[in-house]
């Protein structure tokens, strides 16, 4: 595995294929920096994601978007959840025909980090669901600035899926992945 993914840096090919979590996204950063150092060449980036956790997506987001070489982010499969976040920070947003695409709301979990139920326990809870407020906040005005939609559209698109026509028509991704363009 190490050769072909060798093979796809030296083409300038990065892989998001797996949950993003931050081991995945530290993963990313460390490729992208070393592609975007080397080089101010167009970096693409293969898309094919459940989704994962919001702040790593986010942490992409904004890597990506500030990289000072173009990125290009291509959908070729499932592109869920958080990974609809990273897909908006691309210079190009393409997608393959068959490609689909998930958006949700927001899921807060508790178990990485246990609360201890003593005098402050509601506080704590209370912080980290503002804290959750706050990033769907982000996640919302990224796909109304990126996107043909308003915040009332993105929730009625919630927790439905969309292929890859219907996302282009609500500005979800650029175009199709035309039959010419080669990875």
């Amino acid at each position: 595995m190490e050769k072909f993914e060798e093979s796809l840096l030296k083409k300038r090919i990065v892989l998001l294929d797996c949950e993003i979590s931050r081991e995945k996204a530290m993963d990313l950063r460390r490729k992208l920096l070393f592609l975007s150092s080397k080089s101010k060449e167009k970096i693409k980036i293969i898309i094919d994601t459940p989704g994962g956790e919001v702040v790593a997506a986010l942490f992409l987001y904004e890597l990506i978007s500030r990289l000072e070489a173009p990125v290009d982010c291509i959908v070729n499969g499932e592109c869920s959840s958080s990974g609809v976040i990273v897909l908006q920070a691309g210079k190009r947003r393409l997608a393959t025909e068959s490609s689909f695409f998930y958006l949700h709301p927001l899921v807060v979990t508790f178990e990485k980090e246990p609360i201890a139920i003593d005098e402050r326990a509601e506080e704590k809870i209370k912080e980290k669901l503002r804290g959750a407020r706050e990033r769907q906040k982000i996640v919302y005005d990224i796909l109304v600035k990126k996107t043909k939609l308003s915040l009332e559209d993105i929730k009625a698109k919630e927790n439905k899926i969309i292929f890859a026509k219907e996302a282009k028509e609500l500005g979800l991704i650029d175009e199709i992945l035309p039959e010419e363009y080669k990875i």
